[in-house]
């Protein structure tokens, strides 16, 4: 084998032309024969008997030149490649050049690793939130800790919020039973939102033994089968039970912990709190600093190492549904989402990850970053008491390369992060001023979070709330045409950029929140918000967020009226919304392109969730301009 060039080509592409000598080619075309001879009939011969000259004399010289190509090409460019000292990504396009009994000249076009250049990663600037833990929150991490040590007890009377129903129901659609929606001895918590819109209301005032007909209509985001369908629900209730809540006092600090008194079960609350609050913090000033570093790289990066990546977080998702017992058709169908669309929502994040695990490798590489064989036994250590587990059996499902990885890669995170500079995050004060106008100001200290009042992922005690940068949202109007029929569209007095392409987008800024706020002054009518690019390694929503305002003065979301005092304000004819959405972190791959899963991964860990996006709407309910 002979490499007659190596060329360079574009979006980090090599152009192999490799040649092979006359007596590899004759190799090649003899192991052809002996693998192809036993299934050619020649007359007068066995079958496999005849021998190769004879075969070559009736069909050609060239019957085995096709199969030689193929059992010398992989050998050929594999050696090439090695000559070469490339590191491709992905698989070759080949051209067949020529192919004569004197060798075989094969053209091999392939993807390698970009050259990257760094751009900072030492003394960046990042926001870093200030931690601090309250009464309210220590009361509040109580309150969850009673909740979970309440228990139920059934009661002779009418159902009322907050109880618990022993339900049977059966679901009809126009007379006929419809799959999925019969139940028996069916715990249900009245408010707890579990069941479709309206359901829960309704057994409110029912008693044990009583039977009821209840009318529902389907969500439009519901599965195809009953999307906006009406229907009715048979329901019995069969024992009405009321939680009950043990007194938060010393008696429920011995239960519940170590401790004796709750004094000192508060202040371990308070410890607990604020370690967590601190870990979330650095977490989230990393991860910004991270993402800094990667746009700052500069890289021909190629399409292949885009779509290995989104495959990888694709099967990775795949698994981890599998491990909650959730096919991923099944997921597509509950979601409404196509699997085209679904790796296509990948493509984003996928691009992102790529661009950091080169940030990341360009500084190993800068830094001569190495993990010792204590580093490895340390880490191993580490994981073993955070889940609790024997660090034997953490050396069981863990191996000591991919723990040197990570390792790798959290001395990368530690020297740009050790190196930062820490910023207080900026807030927007929303100050009413005496014509009614909202005045936007920012302070050094962010206030706490809002819960989110719209959310594409349930959190779990393991999640974190970070705020996001970089996330964009466009916004539509539903608008009705000349033809009758509704389209979503910009709402065409509002002023806006052509860039914008039909549609008002906005954009997160370093503290989760939209900068410049463009979705203002916004007239009564319905909204749909759409998020199109997510944070690197978080997932799109699945769903766009519909946002209804009303001529009265009152907000909807995805068809639930927003009560929340602090969630939807009035002021005057002005009415402001904060809403907070909260994305589901991807899962996390090896961060230096290497097929092994995280180590959170292989030991089972939760999903991580991600944070908070902060924007605000505003509208005129009178509908006219403000300037």
């Amino acid at each position: 084998m002979t490499v007659k060039s190596c060329e360079k080509l574009e979006k980090s592409r090599v152009a192999l032309t490799i040649e092979t000598s006359a007596e590899e080619f004759e190799a090649a075309v003899n192991k052809a024969y002996l693998k192809m001879h036993g299934k050619i009939n020649v007359p007068g011969f066995r079958v496999g008997k005849a021998p190769r000259k004879i075969i070559e004399k009736m069909y050609g010289a060239e019957v085995f030149y096709e199969e030689a190509v193929n059992i010398i090409l992989p050998d050929a460019y594999e050696a090439a490649v090695k000559e070469q000292e490339l590191e491709v990504v992905g698989y070759p396009q080949v051209e067949l050049e020529s192919c004569t009994k004197d060798g075989v000249v094969f053209k091999c076009t392939v993807a390698v690793y970009p050259e990257v250049k760094l751009g900072q990663y030492k003394g960046l600037e990042a926001p870093k939130a200030e931690v601090k833990v309250v009464a309210a929150d220590v009361n509040a991490r109580l309150k969850e800790m009673a909740d979970r040590n309440s228990r139920l007890v059934s009661v002779e009377r009418a159902v009322k919020k907050g109880d618990t129903a022993d339900i049977d129901f059966e679901g009809f659609d126009n007379g006929v039973a419809f799959d999925g929606g019969k139940g028996e001895n069916f715990d249900l918590e009245i408010g707890s939102g579990s069941f479709v819109p309206g359901f829960e209301d309704q057994l409110i005032g029912m008693k044990a033994g009583e039977e009821k007909d209840i009318d529902i209509t389907f969500p439009e985001n519901y599965t195809p089968e009953l999307a906006g369908k009406p229907v009715v629900f048979h329901v019995k209730v069969n024992e009405v039970k009321e939680k009950q809540v043990p007194a938060i006092d010393d008696e429920f600090a011995k239960d519940v912990s170590e401790f004796d008194t709750l004094k000192d079960l508060k202040a371990d609350i308070k410890k607990k709190l604020t370690a967590e609050r601190t870990e979330s913090a650095q977490r989230a000033f990393e991860d910004v600093l991270m993402a800094k570093v990667a746009e700052g790289i500069e890289a021909d990066i190629p399409e292949e190492m885009v779509e290995l990546q989104a495959e990888r977080m694709m099967e990775q998702f795949k698994q981890q549904l599998a491990s909650q017992g959730i096919p991923f058709e099944q997921y597509l169908k509950m979601t409404n989402t196509a699997e085209a669309d679904f790796r296509k929502q990948a493509q984003g994040p996928a691009a992102d990850q790529v661009k950091m695990d080169l940030a990341v490798e360009a500084i190993i590489k800068a830094e001569g970053l190495e993990a010792s064989d204590e580093d490895v036994e340390s880490e191993m250590k580490s994981v073993a008491e955070k889940y609790g587990m024997d660090l034997d059996t953490v050396k069981k499902y863990l191996r000591p390369e991919d723990v040197k990885e990570q390792v790798i890669r959290e001395k990368v995170v530690k020297l740009v992060a050790d190196s930062a500079v820490a910023v207080a995050p900026a807030e927007e004060k929303a100050e009413l001023e005496a014509e009614g106008e909202v005045v936007e100001k920012k302070a050094a200290k962010k206030a706490p979070a809002k819960k989110p009042a719209k959310k594409d992922a349930e959190k779990d005690e393991n999640s974190n709330d970070v705020l996001l940068s970089g996330v964009e949202f466009k916004l539509e109007k539903l608008v009705e045409t000349t033809e009758g029929k509704t389209q979503w569209v910009v709402d065409k007095n509002y002023p806006f950029n052509s860039t914008n392409k039909g549609s008002i987008t906005g954009i997160t800024g370093a503290d989760g929140k939209i900068i410049d706020n463009p979705f203002t002054n916004l007239e009564p009518g319905t909204y749909r918000l759409t998020e199109t690019k997510a944070h690197p390694g978080y997932n799109l929503l699945a769903q766009p967020i519909v946002i209804q305002f009303t001529q009265g003065g009152e907000c909807f979301i995805d068809g639930e009226k927003i009560t929340d005092t602090k969630t939807f304000v009035q002021s005057d004819n002005t009415y402001t919304m904060n809403l907070t959405v909260l994305n589901r972190k991807m899962p996390e791959l090896p961060h230096t392109g290497a097929d092994a899963p995280s180590l959170w991964l292989l030991i089972g860990m939760p999903l991580a969730v991600a944070g908070l996006l902060i924007f605000t709407f505003r509208y005129n309910r009178k509908g006219g301009r403000r300037h």
